[in-house]
């Protein structure tokens, strides 16, 4: 029987194993192993880091900021838009009253001033008639009415009434002031009615007399312009007028 070298190495191995397994372990050896595990603490699983979230900072009441209330702007009543000009009118009336301007009433005159829109000579005239003065009166001259001789009107100077001329009554203002001392006439006598009617319903109501107001129908204030021309009628020119002239009175209504 050949015996080579691997084969005893591999008995050898064989032998060694054998022997270990039967040699006994020392107690003191085991008793220090024993000991040791048990110091030794035990490894806790591997977990996940555990994340720690800072508690959430706590909110204190805010003192509330103070509002002011808003102020209300005042709210302004719009303002009542202004009268527009109201010229008089030549009413059916009007034109009945002056025979269409051919027959102008004596109680007319001496009318109010008027305004020439062209020059007017006047003179200054003796007795037997000699001129023995002029006076050129340029455009927009305020002439003095004296009377009428068909279309022409018979004006004197306001400062000198012995300096007098004719001029055309179309080349004046003459007609639209007949027409406002006419219109305005006619509009106190229907407030005078009005005013009447209004204190008989009042004391038939109350069963008290009382004296009646009259109107004087004479009192035209002076024609003045007051924005919407001369002769404007609407009731803020009157307004304005009356308040001007106060009672003065004219005397130089024109009657229908």
């Amino acid at each position: 029987m050949i015996i080579n070298n691997k084969t005893i190495s591999i008995l050898s191995c064989t032998l060694l194993f054998s022997s270990c397994e039967k040699i006994p372990l020392a107690t003191e050896i085991l008793e220090k192993v024993s000991e040791q595990n048990k110091s030794v603490d035990p490894v806790p699983p591997a977990s996940a880091p555990l994340v720690t979230l800072a508690p959430a900072p706590i909110q204190k009441d805010l003192p509330k900021e103070e509002t002011k209330p808003t102020e209300v702007e005042s709210i302004q009543p719009e303002k009542p838009a202004p009268p527009a000009p109201e010229p008089p009118k030549f009413s059916n009336e009007l034109l009945a009253a002056v025979q269409n301007w051919t027959r102008i009433p004596k109680s007319v005159f001496p009318a109010k001033p008027v305004i020439a829109n062209t020059p007017v000579d006047l003179e200054v005239r003796t007795s037997s008639g000699q001129v023995i003065g002029t006076s050129l009166n340029p455009v927009g001259t305020e002439l003095q009415v004296l009377g009428t001789k068909g279309n022409t009107l018979v004006v004197a100077n306001l400062h000198n009434s012995k300096l007098r001329g004719e001029v055309d009554i179309d080349q004046t203002d003459f007609k639209q002031l007949l027409a406002y001392r006419f219109e305005l006439n006619q509009r106190k006598k229907i407030e005078a009615q009005a005013s009447r009617a209004k204190q008989a319903k009042l004391k038939a109501e109350e069963s008290i007399e009382k004296p009646q107001q009259t109107q004087d129908l004479d009192i035209i204030p002076d024609p003045l312009d007051f924005g919407h021309g001369r002769f404007c009628i609407c009731r803020d020119c009157r307004e304005k007028r009356l308040a001007k002239t106060g009672s003065l009175k004219s005397g130089f209504g024109l009657e229908p």
